[in-house]
């Protein structure tokens, strides 16, 4: 039941969307109200408003590298897990590994290539 709540409550991605509008950055509306049970999906106009958080923010873009980091781990812990599933099924065992690589937070990576 706890775990099922939580899905329905803001994330850590949503909390950072909420940061950068306080500070005055146009975050795109539909991604300040989204559903946030759903997936995030990337946004060219959240990645155009990040692009400025990176080149005229400091602060705020330490707090976005930080999830970077962040992200990084998960990827890091989903593919060390998906390797004992594996070892520990064997063979026979589907690929546990579909999504490993796919990042938490996929603007604050994409931004990083425009800046």
């Amino acid at each position: 039941m706890e775990a099922e709540a939580a899905t329905y409550r803001p994330s850590v991605f949503d909390s950072l969307l909420g940061y950068l509008a306080a500070r005055g950055y146009p975050v795109p509306c539909d991604l300040l109200y989204r559903d946030v049970s759903a997936p995030v999906a990337p946004s060219p106009g959240l990645q155009d408003v990040l692009v400025r958080v990176h080149r005229d923010d400091g602060a705020a873009a330490q707090i976005c590298e930080r999830l970077v980091d962040l992200d990084e781990g998960f990827q890091e812990w989903r593919y060390r897990h998906a390797m004992i599933v594996e070892r520990a099924a064997g063979d026979d065992a589907p690929d546990p590994r579909g999504d490993v690589f796919a990042p938490v937070f996929p603007d604050l990576w994409a931004v990083r290539s425009l800046l």
